[in-house]
């Protein structure tokens, strides 16, 4: 056996648990890229000036829209929200929608 045969099994090992370890920060990293991601759609479908939200965040670089594409039925979920509040808040003060009356 070679010197390079004896030190298999102990690396694989350590590769296991860094594996893990990667797993586990990439876990924690995409859900700090997903919200930056979901922050550059808002930025770029509603043009609002939202703030930076972590440090992977850029407001002043353009969107790349490989990586934003996973976010963006999330951010059209925000941008459209206020619609329905402001309905239901102007049904229940009463406000008529239709018909209109011109007399």
């Amino acid at each position: 056996m070679s010197s390079e045969t004896d030190q298999e099994p102990d690396s694989q090992v350590e590769t296991r648990s860094r594996k893990t370890r990667d797993q586990h920060q990439v876990w924690l990293d995409g859900g700090k890229a997903l919200a930056a991601d979901t922050a550059a759609c808002v930025r770029f479908f509603s043009r609002l000036p939202l703030p930076a939200v972590n440090t992977e965040d850029n407001p002043m670089s353009p969107p790349d829209f490989v990586r934003i594409a996973r976010a963006a039925p999330l951010a059209g979920a925000i941008i459209a929200l206020p619609q329905p509040a402001s309905v239901l808040r102007s049904v229940s003060l009463n406000c008529r929608f239709w018909p209109l009356r011109f007399s």
